[in-house]
């Protein structure tokens, strides 16, 4: 596990970029965009980057600090021996994914759909 400090107005995570982590923001406020537009607030105990580490995928926002915060980075290299030892942890993952990719489009899929897809690419990301 790594430690990060982030300054204000410093970008934990960038949309598009191929990084894969997992960050954990522990103290601090966030704001996540996508486009320049703005989507949500972010706070102490959320975890960001769930989608990126369970697919490979881009990132698919920016994560920028509103003010001095602590952020832990969870390396994929890291997570992946914790995922197979505790496979509901994406599970987890793939349903806090879901739910926030169904509120941004409550038209679409269930969350519980989305979440089986994103645990069934994980699962397979993983060789599970």
């Amino acid at each position: 596990c790594e430690m990060c400090i982030r300054d204000r107005d410093r970008a934990v995570v960038r949309e598009g970029d191929t990084t894969d982590s997992l960050f954990l923001l522990a103290a601090g406020n966030f704001i996540a965009s996508r486009q320049d537009v703005v989507l949500d607030p972010l706070g102490p105990g959320e975890i960001i980057g769930e989608y990126a580490l369970l697919t490979g995928a881009p990132r698919t926002a920016t994560v920028k600090a509103v003010e001095d915060g602590l952020v832990f980075e969870l390396p994929r290299a890291a997570m992946q021996p914790i995922m197979r030892e505790h496979p509901q942890l994406i599970t987890a993952m793939a349903m806090l994914m879901a739910e926030r990719l169904q509120r941004k489009t409550p038209q679409g899929p269930s969350a519980e759909d989305i979440a089986k897809d994103l645990e069934k690419t994980a699962r397979a990301r993983l060789g599970l």
